[in-house]
């Protein structure tokens, strides 16, 4: 019995990632969990993006009283303080009130959307996420080009 090979995820996700932007973002991506984590760190690192990680919303706080970023991609199921509660914090902090910042989830729901974007979420993404779709969001919202 032969079985037909497929390409490694992460080789797959590489082939769905478009060309680099022309300009770097710093951004603070939070993720739990690792596996998901590397791998958006590599995707973003391939569209310009400087990323600062953070595996839950208490280190993501201390992240964003540390690091100045441009944009939050925060999870919302995270231990701890849930993204809701970790971006309403944040909001509270000088540095982090105008900050653009999006859900990157496995929630998907119309009412997961409408919590995020209550909670004060500028986009809401189910995971696995469309890198295409998330950086013209981002790069809109920081009113920058994604031209290569």
């Amino acid at each position: 019995m032969e079985l037909p090979l497929i390409p490694a995820p992460v080789a797959q996700a590489r082939q769905d990632v478009p060309a680099a932007a022309s300009r770097p973002v710093r951004v603070l991506l939070v993720e739990d969990n690792p596996d998901t984590r590397a791998l958006l760190e590599e995707a973003l690192a391939m569209l310009s993006y400087q990323v600062v990680s953070a595996e839950s919303g208490e280190a993501a706080l201390r992240a964003l009283a540390h690091s100045q970023v441009e944009a939050i991609l925060a999870d919302i199921g995270l231990p701890g303080i849930d993204g809701y509660e970790f971006l309403r914090r944040a909001r509270r902090m000088p540095s982090a009130r105008q900050i653009p910042a999006f859900a990157v989830t496995g929630y998907g729901q119309d009412s997961d959307a409408r919590h995020a974007f209550d909670a004060g979420f500028s986009g809401h993404f189910v995971k696995p996420v469309d890198l295409a779709a998330l950086d013209r969001r981002v790069r809109q919202a920081l009113g920058s080009s994604t031209a290569a």
